[in-house]
């Protein structure tokens, strides 16, 4: 026997089968828009990663931009979603913004070092390989991140720099430029000739073929000091050079001065005694 239900029962039931239906298809819409819309996040961050390769921005740089790209649009993707399924995104917006918020003031000083490190990468103030000094340290770079950048001293020791750091200093790129000058100062007597001085540091130069023969060496002198007179050669060598040439002409000086009888003098002083008059008198 069929037993008919009560008209308000019916419409009750057509209006829940009504919003069973409408809920589904909100939520076949919703998936539909996150892994459309996660594709085309995809797609987005492959061409803006190929886009930086083609104009040699730095790849960790493009990577990271690439990344903050893509989590900004899945974000988007994410909350258009949601609101498909009724879910109040202003809410979700407002809570996402107070999170980000309460990020950014916790981590200042990281956010410091990542401009910073933002900034190296773009404009490239010294890249991996080069010698540096800044920040406080001096030595090679290893490589540079978002927020550090990782340095080999000269003795061999591993320096981890917040990139900040570089951003209050000035940055010395020793080597970016493919000669660099070797000052190399030296003393000799004012007894001695300013000339053959001149010409046996000339010559210890010219037979080193470590040095460049433009710009010309030149060997002046700097200054009439109290126990010497001063002066520098200036040869221009490779940047990897430097120490080297320094060092050793150094030595090669010492030892030709030697052997031609010139004096690198040791700071001294006169000392000139005046008696008084009754003490003369009684001598």
């Amino acid at each position: 026997m069929n037993t008919l239900l009560p008209l308000g029962q019916m419409v009750s039931l057509e209006t829940i089968d009504n919003m069973i239906a409408q809920w589904g298809i909100n939520l076949a819409l919703a998936v539909i828009i996150f892994f459309v819309g996660k594709w085309l996040c995809g797609v987005i961050k492959n061409i803006v990663t190929k886009v930086c390769e083609k104009r040699n921005i730095e790849p960790s740089l493009s990577r990271f931009a690439a990344s903050v790209l893509y989590y900004l649009l899945m974000a988007v993707v994410i909350v258009a979603a949601l609101s498909k399924v009724g879910v109040p995104t202003t809410s979700v917006v407002a809570i996402l913004g107070a999170a980000g918020l309460a990020v950014g003031l916790a981590l200042q000083g990281s956010l410091s070092n990542f401009a910073a490190g933002v900034m190296i990468l773009l404009f490239k103030p010294f890249k991996t390989g080069d010698v540096i000094d800044g920040g406080g340290v001096v030595g090679t770079v290893v490589g540079t991140d978002m927020l550090t950048t990782e340095m080999k001293s000269f003795d061999g020791k591993k320096m981890v720099v917040p990139n900040g750091k570089f951003l209050d200093s000035v940055i010395t790129n020793i080597n970016a430029y493919p000669n660099r000058r070797v000052d190399i100062e030296f003393s000799i007597s004012y007894d001695d000739d300013v000339d053959k001085a001149r010409e046996i540091v000339l010559g210890i130069l010219s037979e080193d073929e470590r040095v460049l023969p433009d710009p010309a060496v030149s060997v002046a002198l700097m200054n009439f000091g109290d126990s010497s007179i001063d002066l520098v050669a200036r040869p221009w060598v490779a940047p990897s050079d430097w120490w080297p040439v320094l060092a050793e002409t150094r030595e090669k000086i010492k030892k030709a001065f030697d052997a031609n009888g010139i004096t690198i003098p040791f700071p001294q002083q006169d000392v000139h005694i005046i008696r008084d008059a009754e003490q003369q008198a009684a001598s």
